[in-house]
């Protein structure tokens, strides 16, 4: 288990954050030099479009083995001794490691950069060392990375780590990382930004979602999936995906998966700099529904435990779910397409019976574009209109180029005790342990103020409620237009709150987009409201 939850800022910031030792000691690039193959990029592309949606290759894993300090010449300087070594990955776009047997002694430091310095990750002390002895380090652009491990002087150092593989990045950079202005990842245009007006109203359960970097059969994957409430409702960090992305993986693979949380831009437009987010790194598989193409047998879920002490955090969310056959009529999936920033997309069209195990969902065009899903997007939750899980995607052809596409979705109902007889293929031993035969369970944590504008769903009176921030003044005046044209809703001198929120319940008003219009002695203001 991982002592805390580590929050990464800019990972690729300028040197003066972090002072290597080469550079302070003025030495000579490293004598210890150790180069990896030249891979076929395009043809690992090309394999990936065969693939079509699913989990998405982004890197291979290239056995190393070189074990600090013993295989590496030590240099003497002033304040203590160091060791070096340069990886060279030939034509990649970005490299990281994996470690095992990690144990650095206090007073050690390890560094990671680039030759020239242009690019770092945060140093590492003995706060940091994981309980099982795996460390993965995040990738820096480019085919050259230097690690540089310095002792001060009388500290003991012997056998602090092996470094096993290097992460070879195959897969073109985010926008972000090569300073191109155009934009943000590797995602489509039409994905929508969860902090786009569509996301107003899941500002709690975004909480909850996680991009995967996951591990197995000698590559990295990008994925997505959410962190899930239990009936003890204790924050067990239990995690839902899919069952194929962790295809291959082994008990050793899933303690290098990494779980990249908060990781979204902070308003709706693309940001010009990686977001900050929380990084927990280690998994244990706790339950299956195996992937299968015929789509009819199992629903393809995968339960994971966390071994980061994620549950610690204040502002993660444990997603509710709901095991009903009933199927929902509006919602959205939250995810990461492509292994960008987070994205939401919508469905105002009832989710359709696929097969007993899979709902097919279609998405719809919003005020912002049309959010679909990518490669990358995997394991990702669907929420109901009352913001509960009852899926996690599988597959489908949506696509920015096909919006009207649909998306198939394995059934929490399914996935809650018909893949299987054991516990091992059941959610339910570890969502409902103690046998309370709940259907439903709403989420855990956040618990942000509910928002002043906007549509958000009020659980306490099961109904929807518009909530419009008003002037103060008198000859207020409130009305709402559906997209025809035609006024829908009026109300003269709305009653408001102590903070001057005019709340109305909106249950009858079927989905849509709607226009509301505020008229005061100051004037008139319009905002576009998409209700659920």
């Amino acid at each position: 288990m991982i002592k805390k939850t580590l929050l990464s800022l800019i990972l690729f910031s300028s040197f003066s954050v972090f002072a290597q030792k080469a550079m302070q000691y003025g030495l000579p690039s490293p004598s210890a030099v150790r180069q990896l193959p030249k891979q076929d990029k395009q043809r690992l592309l090309d394999e990936d479009a065969q693939n079509g949606k699913g989990r998405l290759r982004c890197a291979l894993l290239l056995p190393l083995h070189v074990a600090f300090p013993g295989d590496i010449v030590p240099e003497t300087v002033a304040g203590g001794t160091i060791w070096r070594m340069t990886v060279e990955a030939e034509d990649a776009e970005a490299v990281n490691l994996y470690f095992e047997d990690f144990q650095l002694p206090k007073g050690a430091e390890l560094s990671f950069y680039t030759p020239d310095f242009a690019h770092q990750l945060p140093t590492i002390t003995s706060d940091d060392n994981p309980e099982n002895k795996v460390y993965v380090t995040d990738y820096l652009p480019g085919s050259y990375m230097v690690v540089e491990l310095f002792a001060r002087k009388g500290v003991e150092v012997s056998n602090c780590f092996t470094v096993k593989d290097i992460g070879y990045m195959y897969r073109p950079l985010p926008r972000w990382m090569t300073r191109n202005d155009s934009g943000f990842g590797g995602s489509g245009d039409c994905e929508v930004n969860v902090n786009c007006p569509e996301g107003d109203n899941w500002q709690n359960e975004k909480r909850g979602i996680a991009r995967i970097l996951s591990v197995a059969g000698g590559s990295a994957h990008y994925c997505s999936g959410s962190l899930i409430n239990n009936a003890r409702k204790d924050r067990t960090p239990y995690f839902l995906t899919a069952s194929h992305c962790g295809e291959g993986a082994t008990a050793e693979d899933y303690k290098k998966w990494r779980f990249y949380f908060n990781y979204e831009a902070s308003s709706c437009a693309n940001p010009k700099e990686e977001p900050a987010y929380y990084i927990t790194t280690g998994a244990e598989k706790i339950a299956e529904g195996a992937y299968s193409e015929q789509f009819s047998r199992t629903s393809d879920f995968l339960l994971l435990k966390l071994d980061d002490e994620i549950s610690l955090k204040p502002d993660v969310v444990f997603n509710g779910w709901n095991i009903s056959t009933a199927p929902a009529t509006s919602g959205v999936g939250i995810h990461h397409p492509a292994g960008d920033i987070k994205k939401i997309s919508t469905f105002m069209k009832a989710a359709q019976d696929h097969t007993e195990t899979h709902w097919n969902v279609q998405w719809t065009r919003t005020q912002t574009n049309w959010g679909v899903t990518e490669g990358g997007s995997s394991g990702s939750p669907i929420f109901d209109q009352n913001k509960y899980i009852v899926g996690t995607l599988t597959a489908g052809d949506a696509a920015c180029a096909i919006p009207l596409g649909s998306d198939l979705y394995g059934k929490m109902s399914f996935h809650w005790n018909k893949n299987g007889n054991t516990p091992a293929e059941q959610l339910k031993p570890w969502l409902d342990p103690d046998n309370t035969g709940i259907t439903k369970l709403q989420g855990l944590g956040g618990d942000s103020p509910r928002p002043t504008s906007g549509i958000y769903f009020d659980p306490d009176t099961q109904s929807f409620e518009l909530a419009v921030r008003l002037e103060k003044g008198d000859n207020q005046e409130i009305k709402i237009f559906d997209v025809m044209g035609r006024l829908v809703m009026e109300k003269k001198k709305p009653e408001v709150d102590d903070d001057n929120i005019w709340k109305v319940d909106v249950s009858q008003l079927a989905a849509g987009l709607y226009i509301v219009m505020i008229i005061n002695n100051n004037g008139r203001k319009t905002q576009k409201i998409i209700k659920p």
